[in-house]
């Protein structure tokens, strides 16, 4: 399972935002996972699907499914394994490359302004979401 604080404070670390991280993995634990997951992604749940298994197939990640004895709600954990880290760094440079790109003429109040507008668009995203 994830260790939520380490991963909040490698994300601070790296500069992102960790109550991003809070939401997600809230928004993820519950039991419709693949539902949530795949609204999340903005893709098919087949693709979702698809996409899961190929990471599987990849030595990327391992997934548990299991039943919450009391309830029987599905639960569905998903494991980062250490095939990954190397793919999560290129990713992490490439974003910051693309970032970089991204703003590069921006003026500090425009990018400023920018991460506002971003923070206020996800938190209204967040309420249509819960």
């Amino acid at each position: 399972m994830f260790n939520v604080d380490k991963i909040k404070k490698e994300l601070e670390s790296r500069g992102l935002d960790a109550n991003s991280f809070d939401y997600l993995y809230n928004y993820l634990k519950s039991n419709d996972l693949l539902d949530k997951l795949s609204d999340y992604t903005n893709m098919t749940r087949r693709s979702l699907s698809l996409h899961l298994q190929k990471l599987m197939a990849k030595g990327y990640i391992r997934i548990q499914e299991s039943r919450e004895k009391k309830t029987q709600d599905r639960r569905i954990t998903v494991w980062m394994l250490p095939e990954a880290a190397q793919v999560e760094e290129a990713l992490v440079n490439v974003q910051r490359e693309y970032d970089e790109t991204r703003y590069q003429s921006f003026s500090e109040d425009e990018l400023l302004q920018y991460a506002y507008l971003t923070e206020k668009i996800k938190k209204n995203m967040q309420k249509v979401l819960q």
